[in-house]
């Protein structure tokens, strides 16, 4: 079994439809093989057990061509 990361973590304390994004964009990057780090706010705040009202990520690699990989899985996108 994996071992739980700090994303992971922070899936179990989102909203339905911001935890939904949030699996499609690390499914999509982990497919890819792109390093994706949860930065910011939203980190400090799930160390401190804080309520987290929005997702700071960044991504070592290319963030427009993941942007698009993920869009183009999203009903509606063509």
């Amino acid at each position: 079994m994996a071992k739980a990361n700090l994303i992971d973590k922070l899936a179990r304390r989102l909203p339905a439809e911001t935890c939904a994004a949030l699996v499609d964009i690390t499914n999509t990057a982990r497919a890819d093989e792109l390093t994706l780090y949860l930065v910011g706010g939203s980190l400090r705040d799930l160390l401190l057990s804080r309520p987290t009202l929005d997702v700071d990520l960044t991504l070592e690699g290319d963030a427009p061509t993941l942007a698009q990989r993920v869009a183009a899985g999203l009903p509606g996108v063509q």
